[in-house]
């Protein structure tokens, strides 16, 4: 019997996914003076499915890290 391989989601498909299931709990304008992007990259991309470029997937993949391990690390 065969095990099925789980898929392994990329950089991009994790952090989008991200944005899109936390959309309604993230303050979208905070997040990218946060991040120094211009005013409207992660809105459009929301709204409009705009592509976010690879540099900036991989700023949010850290700033995403980031907060997850502050968290954690404050136990």
């Amino acid at each position: 019997m065969r095990k099925k391989k789980e898929k392994k989601y990329t950089k991009r498909e994790r952090v989008e996914g991200w944005l899109m299931e936390n959309q309604k709990i993230l303050n979208i304008t905070g997040l990218e003076t946060k991040l120094q992007f211009p005013q409207g990259t992660i809105h459009k991309f929301i709204k409009y499915q705009r592509n976010i470029t690879d540099r900036r997937i991989e700023t949010i993949d850290e700033m995403i890290k980031d907060m997850a391990y502050s968290y954690i690390d404050e136990e």
